[in-house]
């Protein structure tokens, strides 16, 4: 197995048919997620993916200075109980407390029609990405 180095590496461009609503989705967090700035005029929001990963779907949102992470399902259908960003959103939740390399919990959005399907928002942070 591979570490990969520390660093999460850097989010590109949207893939290809990966494209999120990004309006909606700033909307969204703006009124959901503590400490963003009210008005898209002081700080509009930058989309960008990050690339390799196997199966969720993982994108930075950018408001200024603050990176967020914002991480949904694979497209298509899924088999019950996968990808349960409900879950993730518990499991991060219940282990920052004790685990101060995990990322922050911000918010978990069950609303598929904001971006497509269920979402999680966390902190982003640096770290050791483990590879195959």
């Amino acid at each position: 197995m591979d570490c990969g180095g520390t660093g999460g590496g850097e989010a590109g461009a949207l893939r290809d048919g990966e494209a999120l609503d990004a309006a909606r989705l700033e909307a969204h967090l703006r009124a959901h997620v503590p400490d963003l700035p009210a008005s898209s005029r002081s700080a509009p929001m930058r989309l960008a993916q990050f690339h390799g990963g196997y199966a969720n779907l993982t994108y930075e949102a950018r408001f200024g200075d603050r990176a967020l992470v914002v991480r949904r399902p694979p497209l298509g259908p899924l088999p019950r109980g996968a990808h349960d960003m409900a879950r993730e959103h518990r499991v991060l939740s219940a282990l920052a407390p004790h685990y101060d390399r995990a990322p922050r919990a911000l918010h978990y959005c069950a609303d598929a029609g904001v971006i497509g399907a269920p979402f999680l928002v966390m902190e982003r942070r640096e770290g050791v990405v483990i590879r195959r």
